[in-house]
This record gives C-alpha cells, sequence and structure tokens, in this order.
C-alpha cells in the first residue's frame, strides 16, 4: 500500500497526472546524453536490443568496453536476420534525462547484472521526499518503469513538501536578493527554531509558504523559550528538594500520587502520538508548550498548580517523592508561575 503525504496528493496532483498521462516518448535528438541501445539493419530495418555488453561483444566481434558516444556509435556488424545482408548501425538518438532518473533504483546497485540480494533487500525504498511538481517529474518517471521492470511500486511513503518563496512572494532568487542569509538566521535564532518555524508550517504538507524570518523569531518565542524555561524550572525546584536523585519510580495507589501519575500518564499519551505520527511520516508532530502569556495575580491556586503540571509534563524526567516537601498543608505546590513575554 502506498503512502502519500499529504493524503490529498494520490487523488490530486498525481492521480489526475496519471488519468491524463499521455505516451512517453522516451528519445532525444541530442548528442550527449545515455545512448538508447538499439541496433537498426540499414537494409531490412530489423532491430537488435543486446541484453548485456558480453551479448554485444559476441554479436559484434569486437571487446566493448565503453557504451558512451561516440565510441558506441562505432559498433557495427552484419544483420541478425537470417538472410539478410544488411549492416546494423546504433540509433543516432539518446535517452530522455528522466528515464535516467526513473532507473536510479536499478542502476545504483547495476542490478540485475549484480548486487541482487541488495537491490531485494532496499526495494521497494521505504520512503522518497521531493516537492509537488515531482509528482508528474521523478515520482512518475520512479512510478511507471518500476511498474513495467518489477510490476509494483518503487517505494512505500512519498513526502511531498511545498515550495519555499520570498517573503514578497516571488522565487528566492540571488539576482535579486530576496532573501535573508541563511546563516544569519540561524545564528540569531538557532536551527531550531528554523527548524519547528519551516515543520509547523504548511510547506510540509504540499503548500507553498513566504519565508517569514519574524516567523522564526516567533517559533522561538512560542515553542523553545517556553520548553527551556520548563526544563529551568525543573532543575531549579528540584535542587531544592533534598536528596534527589532521578530514579525508577514505585508508585502507592494514594491521592497523594494521582498528580505525579496524571504526568505519567500525559506523557505516554504524548509518547504514543508522537510515535504514530513519525510511522506515519507526519512531519507537522512538534513537542512544544503552548502558552498565551495572560495570567494574572487573581488565578486561584489550583490554576497555579495545573500550569505548573504542563510545564513539567512535558519532560521526560518527572518530580515524585522530595517534591513532595515542596508543598504546603494543603498539597498545593509552594511555587509562583511566571508568564512568558
Amino acid at each position: 500500500m502506498l503512502n502519500w503525504i499529504p493524503g490529498h496528493i494520490k487523488e490530486g496532483r498525481f492521480g489526475r497526472w496519471l488519468e491524463g498521462a499521455r505516451d512517453w516518448a522516451i528519445s532525444r535528438n541530442r548528442f550527449w546524453g545515455s545512448p538508447i541501445p538499439v541496433w537498426r539493419c540499414d537494409t531490412c530495418n530489423a532491430l537488435f536490443v543486446p541484453e548485456s555488453i558480453e551479448q554485444l561483444s559476441k554479436v559484434s566481434g569486437q571487446k566493448v568496453r565503453d557504451l558512451d558516444r561516440p565510441n558506441c556509435d562505432n559498433i557495427c556488424f552484419d544483420c541478425t536476420r537470417k538472410g539478410c545482408k544488411g549492416k546494423m548501425t546504433r540509433v543516432p538518438e539518446v535517452l530522455d534525462c528522466w528515464f535516467e532518473s526513473g532507473a536510479m533504483p536499478y542502476a545504483q546497485v547495476h542490478f540485475p547484472f549484480e548486487n541482487k540480494r541488495e537491490f531485494e533487500q532496499n526495494f521497494p525504498a521505504s520512503f522518497i521526499v521531493e516537492y509537488v511538481a515531482q509528482t508528474r517529474g521523478w515520482f512518475y518517471t520512479l512510478m511507471v518503469e518500476a511498474a513495467a521492470i518489477m510490476e509494483k511500486h518503487p517505494f512505500e511513503n512519498a513526502i511531498c513538501h511545498g515550495v519555499i518563496l520570498a517573503d514578497d512572494g516571488r522565487k528566492m532568487s540571488k539576482s535579486l536578493k530576496n532573501f535573508p542569509d541563511p546563516m544569519k538566521v540561524v545564528e540569531e535564532h538557532g536551527s531550531d527554531g528554523l527548524r519547528i518555524y519551516l515543520l509547523s508550517s504548511a510547506v510540509v504538507k504540499g503548500a507553498d509558504i513566504r519565508f517569514s524570518e519574524k516567523g522564526v523569531k516567533e517559533s522561538v518565542r512560542r515553542y523553545l523559550i517556553p520548553l527551556w524555561n520548563s526544563l529551568h524550572f525543573f532543575t531549579s525546584y528540584a535542587q531544592l528538594a533534598k536528596g534527589y536523585t532521578p530514579e525508577k519510580i514505585q508508585w502507592l495507589n494514594t491521592d497523594a500520587d494521582m498528580a505525579d501519575r496524571h504526568i505519567l500518564s500525559e506523557l505516554e499519551t504524548l509518547k504514543q502520538q508522537v510515535d504514530l505520527a513519525a510511522k506515519a511520516y507526519d512531519q507537522r508532530v512538534i513537542l512544544c508548550i503552548e502558552m498565551d502569556g495572560n495570567y494574572s495575580d487573581s488565578f486561584a491556586a489550583h490554576k497555579e498548580w495545573l500550569m505548573a503540571q504542563t510545564l513539567a509534563q512535558k519532560i521526560e524526567t518527572c518530580v515524585s517523592k522530595p517534591f513532595a516537601e515542596l508543598k504546603d498543608e494543603n498539597g498545593i505546590l509552594k511555587i509562583q508561575v511566571v508568564p512568558v513575554n
């Protein structure tokens, strides 16, 4: 079963392209390219397609070593059709370069002449990634040739992303200089900020986006800073708990354990969601903390506890028994939640 990401590509761009697909002229009238391995008789027009270099050497009576032009054009031999006295020469055309791209899975390991086991272990490929226009380019040529040669699809998962345009909506261009220096963006906002900005955008769902450095900055503010603050919150209060060391926790079925058990439950749910999304090649799953920064001193004590819980549940290491020392007689954490701006 072939999985398209996003799913609408299957019946959309790719499906419509298949419905209107025309015959593919794989030849090109150029000098440079992969020579088409077909020899034609100058008398009866019979065609000969060698199965291998060895067969071509045997039929031509020459030791064939180089299949590039112009050497292959000099390989001539008697017509292979019985009774014909004509001469066979190679047709002048070369292959369309897209035909070569579709042959990649076989050509890269010289299949079927060698590495058969290696090929069978890696075909079809687990996944392929390209931008959406390749539905009528590389994805299509791979599919056509795999169907003809192997009678199966060449990949299990096809991930189609959109195009990252400049902030003005035009294609990024060196001559126009309409995009920021990527290294400066990383230096100022960090590589994680750039990754989150792109992974949380529509570009991973096959849509085009306008790149905005402000968007990268906003991703840092919304996701990375709260995540860092949650870690800082944990480490700061964990140090106050005497003798605290992370360890495997044995839970007791008591009300005092409910808060920690709830946090672990949320953590396990998060891990399962991320695992399922990763298996489905859903790139938009981001481990993040959503915070609106509109907290006030009028919040009730249970609201503060809930916010502290939200911060803590996003990290693997959770606070257990020693943390009870930071609770008052009512079981409320003695902390103050500071909003992130």
